[in-house]
């Protein structure tokens, strides 16, 4: 595969990358790269383009006449991009989605659809619990990739929460024949815990019956217009582990909440930064997707994003299935 170059201020030939997206502006992805590239020796020329919907085919053509090497696609870009592809490969099949694109080595071929989001929210869960029953909030494009990334995790009981259970359980039935998980729909309601307790055998949890180990809310509260809300029922205990798939300067109501209950808390902010290596790898055949380069490159990002304290809480679930549909 030819790398797409361009001149830098050191002499040397930078390959092009673009992320394209509408809207764009808040867009980590160029500080991310710029970060991996110098992590890898190499240099890129990273662009951030907003390009709206009509606009994607035409886009997409564009890059590959000019010689652009990779495409990073955020924002409402996920599912229409899979139109312009020469093939999927990987979990872009399962997920629906694409967020990277590569060149294929056959020029007829053209652009190959990746999707790194689901590995990558698998690397920045914790440590995993065993036998852990998670809960996954949302039934969205969001929270199907994250039931496929806790399946991958190793859970072993995933329950899909939202408040039209038949929108969980259309989830459940798609995903239930490709993951190992046993999976089970249910409303999001303060008896969740009863129902969880007594419809199934539950994983591991020192909460007690129902209660799982793991909280996930792949939902859109804490963004935009819902900044301030959380899909958690008031009153309703937090598992012992919450992880929110939006990451900011300030923390969610939901993650506000869940620690001040003792709960430990993680944000997405390191989903974003291993999604993002593991996309890096796929163009260079480099090795950036390990703790020692991503844990330090988080760590940059979360001072940038808290020193500059009008920026908004964003969504790095709109990585995992073309966006946060508003369905907790």
């Amino acid at each position: 595969m030819s790398a797409a170059k361009s001149q830098t201020g050191s002499g040397v030939r930078a390959a092009r990358l673009v992320v394209l997206g509408d809207p764009i502006s808040h867009s980590l992805s160029p500080a991310l790269h710029a970060a991996l590239a110098e992590s890898s020796g190499r240099e890129v020329d990273y662009r951030a383009l907003r390009v709206r919907p009509a606009e994607l085919g035409g886009a997409i053509s564009g890059l590959r006449s000019a010689g652009f090497q990779g495409v990073n696609l955020t924002l409402p870009h996920k599912r229409a991009v899979m139109e312009h592809v020469g093939r999927l490969e990987g979990d872009a099949i399962a997920a629906g989605a694409v967020n990277t694109l590569v060149l294929s080595q056959d020029s007829e071929e053209g652009w190959i659809g990746h999707n790194t989001d689901v590995e990558g929210l698998r690397r920045a869960l914790p440590e995993n619990m065993g036998d852990a029953h998670v809960l996954v909030v949302g039934a969205g494009g969001a929270a199907r990739g994250a039931v496929l990334a806790l399946a991958r995790w190793g859970a072993a009981r995933i329950s899909v929460a939202a408040r039209r259970e038949s929108a969980a359980a259309e989830l459940v039935g798609d995903l239930a024949p490709v993951v190992p998980s046993r999976l089970d729909a249910q409303r999001l309601a303060g008896d969740l815990y009863q129902r969880l307790g007594a419809t199934h055998e539950t994983g591991t949890s020192s909460e007690g019956p129902g209660v799982p180990a793991l909280l996930v809310d792949a939902t859109s509260c804490g963004v935009g217009a819902q900044l301030d809300q959380s899909p958690w029922p008031k009153g309703l205990r937090f598992p012992p582990w919450v992880v929110d798939l939006v990451y900011g300067a300030r923390p969610t109501p939901l993650l506000a909440a869940a620690a001040e209950q003792g709960c430990r808390v993680r944000d997405g902010l390191g989903m974003l930064v291993w999604q993002g290596a593991l996309a890096f790898d796929l163009w260079f055949g480099a090795e950036t997707a390990r703790d020692a380069v991503v844990s330090p490159i988080e760590t940059r990002l979360r001072e940038m994003i808290e020193g500059e304290c009008s920026r908004d809480l964003v969504a790095p679930a709109e990585y995992l299935a073309g966006g946060l549909e508003n369905e907790a």
